[in-house]
């Protein structure tokens, strides 16, 4: 049984406008500038900026639903968790930037005063239900949160001392860590928010979402089956590999996705009704997330142009009295505007403000044929079985005709390839650029599922085996949560690596907690601080080295000589690879191994 909910014009006003105030304004990147006239006129042109967005993004919506979506939804929640519960409380990892996300994250954690927030926090609950209550009310509400958020920042800023650094807030889209805050927040007043898991609860949640949303728009009406192709999408390796890492992608995939599997509303409604539809509110959200989400809005304009227009001059070669071109291009360009306007915003902030790498395209990498195996080795590791689906799904797409479908995927596919091929050819095939290019590989594939299950019952069964069966064989973890190792990289490391730090922490203050102790091999940040706070310890810890040295046996052996000669208790060694021998003398010092199936440490202690 279908159930809708109608909701007025000025409800989803109320919730785009906290969505925009949370991004904008609450994140304070408008008083970065160091003067007051520049702050006066970054907080005008925000406002100004958002009060357009709301004008042209936003109407009454229409939403269906059923029970058995919600109870599909709690199902694939509990299956994919316990299917992710190793990884989502694994390690920290070594390289990768989950360690800054989650720095970042506890940094606004332990910055975020209770009262205030939740004065904040109650504020908006009360704009957004007045929003279907009484219009008067949302304006004055509206007009009082961003007066209370704004003179809060001016009179007590939280931030002063970090808007001598602007990266801390323009490296990426902030508003993410919000949204990441929230459960270690909440938790912090029972515990300690010093657990993994806390950090990577909003991308396993997006991942099941992408899952929910593939299985509830499969033409096929089998529950069984559906349960089981939303585990074949959770199962693919990409998915499985970020669900259960703290990156900005995973939000921005499910919205790309919902976006994917209602491309044809998206592409045909006419400007006035796209607004009506609610994969839009899907598409104009993805601006927030990430910036790197602009050649997948920029594909899309440009192929809803064509698409609009295709069809402009079809019904003017038939119908005299068809809207002049103008009305149709203002439409189109609100459009625009609506779609670019929070990642442009953004990266206008994060060029004025604050100096990082940028976008340099080196064009010549596309005729580099060398890069090209790397690409279909990466697809058909990181997407598995459902690679050759999406090409059974663009086959039939082709035969029936549906050519607009079939070039918007393949158009989203090759423009997010081309923009990381000209930015930096080392990056090919890198797993977490990959997940930008799973949305039209999903709804190109639910068409050939689809299509396959409708065929044989039997004949869906097997391939939602094979899909399964295949993904956990090429699965990039391993049974205890670890992930594996260069998974995803091909021509230079930037993969995490999951060493056994936790554990060997452990062992060491179960043991030797007073002894001196130094870390080797340390040439990438690791944060020890993390785990000093969650095992509650405050260790003599004022040594780290990296060193540089090929042949392993010889690098310990200086290792531990400089250990004896600084009196150092403990030394901890970073094992680079997966084999080691360890010198026939270690002097007084005796080991200990710790390892897990990615990483081996070696703890050399004196008893």
């Amino acid at each position: 049984m279908t159930h809708s909910i109608s909701l007025p014009k000025r409800f989803t006003i109320a919730l785009l406008s906290s969505i925009y105030i949370l991004g904008f304004i609450i994140t304070p990147y408008w008083i970065l500038p160091k003067s007051a006239t520049g702050t006066i006129f970054h907080l005008v042109l925000t406002v100004s900026v958002g009060l357009v967005w709301l004008l042209l993004s936003t109407n009454s919506l229409q939403i269906e639903f059923s029970l058995k979506d919600i109870w599909l939804f709690l199902f694939l929640l509990v299956a994919i968790i316990a299917l992710n519960y190793r990884p989502l409380n694994s390690v920290l990892p070594f390289r990768g930037d989950e360690v800054l996300h989650v720095e970042r994250t506890l940094e606004l954690v332990n910055r975020i005063p209770f009262l205030q927030s939740l004065a904040i926090l109650i504020l908006f609950i009360v704009f957004i239900i007045s929003g279907i209550k009484k219009q008067r009310w949302t304006v004055f509400i509206g007009i009082l949160l961003v007066a209370c958020v704004i003179f809060y920042f001016l009179g007590r800023d939280l931030f002063e001392d970090m808007a001598k650094y602007p990266l801390f807030f323009l490296r990426y889209p902030f508003i993410n860590y919000w949204f990441f805050a929230v459960l270690p927040k909440l938790t912090s007043f029972v515990t300690p928010p010093y657990h993994e898991a806390l950090y990577r609860i909003i991308p396993v949640l997006s991942m099941i979402g992408t899952a929910w949303i593939f299985q509830k728009k499969l033409g096929i009406s089998n529950l069984t089956s559906k349960i089981a192709w939303g585990l074949a999408v959770a199962t693919i390796p990409l998915i499985f590999y970020y669900s259960s890492i703290l990156y900005i992608e995973p939000p921005a995939v499910f919205l790309m996705t919902i976006a994917c599997l209602d491309i044809k509303n998206l592409l045909h409604k006419s400007s006035k009704d796209i607004s009506q539809t609610p994969s839009w509110y899907a598409l104009i959200l993805i601006g927030f997330i990430k910036e790197t989400a602009i050649p997948f809005l920029l594909c899309f304009i440009a192929v809803r142009i064509i698409v609009q227009l295709q069809t402009w001059l079809q019904r003017t070669s038939k119908e005299k009295s068809e809207k002049p071109l103008s009305n149709l291009l203002a439409g189109e360009l609100g459009i625009i505007f609506s779609l670019l306007a929070p990642a442009v915003l953004y990266m206008y902030f994060r060029i004025t403000l604050t100096s990082t790498r940028s976008f340099a395209p080196h064009i010549s990498n596309l005729f580099d044929l060398t890069i090209y195996p790397f690409i279909i080795r990466s697809f058909i590791e990181q997407f598995g079985p459902f690679l050759f689906f999406f090409i059974g799904g663009c086959i039939l797409l082709a035969m029936n005709r549906e050519f607009t479908s079939l070039f918007c995927y393949l158009s989203l596919i090759l423009i997010i390839l081309a923009f990381h091929i000209v930015d930096d050819k080392a990056y090919v095939g890198y797993s977490r650029f990959n997940l930008f290019v799973l949305p039209p590989i999903l709804a190109g594939s639910m068409r050939f599922v689809t299509w396959a299950a409708k065929q044989k019952q039997y004949i869906g069964s097997i391939l939602v085996l094979i899909a399964i069966g295949s993904n956990l064989l090429l699965s990039p973890i391993h049974l205890d949560g670890v992930k594996v190792p260069h998974w995803g990289n091909h021509l230079t490391d930037t993969s995490e690596h999951y060493y056994p730090y936790q554990d060997a922490l452990v062992w060491l203050k179960s043991n030797y907690a007073e002894k001196r102790m130094l870390f080797t091999g340390l040439d990438f940040y690791y944060p020890f601080q993390f785990y000093w706070n969650k095992l509650d310890w405050k260790p003599k810890r004022d040594g780290m080295i990296s060193e540089a040295i090929n042949d392993e046996t010889l690098a310990i052996t200086r290792i531990l000589e400089k250990a004896e000669s600084e009196r150092y208790g403990i030394v901890v060694y970073r094992v680079i690879g997966s084999n080691f021998v360890l010198p026939q003398e270690t002097g007084e010092f005796h080991t200990q191994v710790i390892k897990n199936s990615a990483h081996t440490l070696i703890i050399f202690y004196k008893p």
